[in-house]
């Protein structure tokens, strides 16, 4: 049986006094790489030494085999499994792992099995449609979700779903007790709308020959870019959803073995993809969410022998809006984007309205930004960035370099803001602008 480090231990303690205290669901909020499926083994051992009736649910097949594995090292080995639409294993199992596609089937809801606690993996997506059916179905059972970013795309608040919260520990807390790698990011000087450097020759120029994943824009675009990268002598991959199971699943296997050095993909590879090896991340499409964000950075932070970092090639500036990976955030149940108190605000620079960010003023319909994916590349120096330039002492003597500036041209303080905006992906506040 693994043994629980001690913040693991720290956090299953909070979430049974949250329980104590007559709650019904909590969410367990806890980085990539610090061992969720570790602490769900646990939980689910400890359920059953008291004798309940455990459902484990996830989102992909990839999550059900990790869960499986640790179940078996926690000693917990009478385990039905509802995957691919079958049902494998003991029918009257008192632990059940099942994909949410395969349980809310018309096949298998209607017969799903009996729970006083349901565990929800990657829980940020517990409120799509099939995992809110599902979770109406068990209204006396207790749940646990886990999850590194608790924050939906559509900013639906998860206290909707879950009571209460518990922090396990942050990326910067892990990093330090060596759990993760520290992370070093290289980028444009600013946020950017089209790709400050071809993927390929980013990666091949700054790459150092780790084994990497880069993140594209679109499915075309990932094909193209490990062809590109094949051209060059690199060992690349592309891998989709659309793909045969099996052929994914032997590129995945190509590279957790290191046989392909780069695999690409789109929005495929964020969540349940466990290669310690893979040491380098490669942004080439924009981040709209800081969960998006912090899923794909955490692919590349667990530890590995002989590896001190990882590092994250950003080219187009996604580090300016969402922080450095092991910034301290804040988060919330109420809907509110990690690590901000308030929703951004914008000012459109056609009609003065001022609004709740958008991709388009609501007044005038001014179009603020064009949110289709872009693989356009317009070049710019990429440069390893000091993690200075994300202090709020560095953004004060910027914005006190743009007022000098404008003073000697006769520019407006919307210069000094729109200039602001290009460097650090977002309107100075008003600590910084005072």
């Amino acid at each position: 049986m693994a043994e629980l480090r001690p913040y693991q231990t720290a956090a299953l303690e909070r979430v049974r006094a949250e329980f104590s205290q007559g709650k019904r669901s909590v969410v367990v909020v806890s980085p990539t790489g610090s061992g969720k499926t570790v602490m769900m083994a646990e939980i689910v051992r400890r359920a059953r030494e008291r004798g309940a009736r455990v459902l484990l649910v996830v989102h992909r097949r990839e999550l059900a085999k990790q869960a499986l594995k640790h179940l078996w090292q926690h000693g917990v080995e009478h385990v039905r499994v509802l995957l691919g639409g079958r049902s494998i294993g003991p029918m009257d199992a008192p632990v059940v792992v099942a994909t949410v596609q395969t349980i809310t089937s018309e096949k298998w809801f209607p017969h799903r099995p009996a729970a006083d606690l349901v565990l929800w993996d990657e829980c940020h997506h517990c409120l799509a449609k099939s995992f809110l059916a599902l979770r109406d179905a068990y209204p006396d059972a207790k749940h646990i979700g886990f999850t590194a970013t608790p924050e939906r795309d559509d900013g639906s608040p998860m206290g909707d779903v879950f009571e209460a919260m518990v922090v396990v520990e942050s990326i910067r807390g892990l990093t330090c007790q060596g759990h993760l790698v520290p992370c070093r990011v290289s980028g444009p000087r600013g946020k950017r709308k089209k790709l400050a450097e071809d993927p390929a020759i980013a990666y091949c120029e700054r790459g150092e020959g780790r084994r990497a994943i880069i993140f594209c824009a679109t499915v075309a675009h990932a094909k193209s870019v490990a062809t590109d990268l094949v051209s060059r002598g690199v060992a690349a991959e592309a891998v989709d959803g659309s793909m045969r199971t099996r052929l994914r699943d032997a590129a995945l296997a190509r590279f957790a073995s290191g046989e392909t050095q780069v695999i690409t993909n789109c929005n495929l590879i964020t969540e349940g993809f466990d290669v310690p090896a893979a040491k380098c991340i490669v942004l080439a499409r924009g981040c709209g969410s800081v969960a998006m964000y912090l899923q794909a950075i955490g692919r590349a932070l667990r530890p590995e022998p002989g590896a001190t970092d990882a590092l994250l090639l950003d080219l187009r500036g996604a580090v300016y809006k969402h922080g450095l990976p092991d910034d301290d955030r804040e988060f919330s149940l109420e809907g509110k984007p990690i690590g901000e108190g308030t929703a951004a605000l914008t000012t459109c620079p056609d009609c003065g309205a001022v609004f709740a960010f958008a991709p388009k003023c609501p007044e005038c319909g001014f179009v603020i930004f064009d949110n289709r994916p872009s693989t356009e590349v317009k070049r710019e120096e990429i440069q390893e960035l000091d993690p200075a330039t994300f202090t709020e002492e560095f953004r004060r003597t910027e914005i006190q370099r743009l007022r000098e500036i404008a003073a000697s041209r006769g520019y407006r303080d919307g210069w000094i803001a729109h200039k602001f905006r290009e460097r650090f992906g977002r309107w100075p506040n008003r600590a910084e602008a005072s």
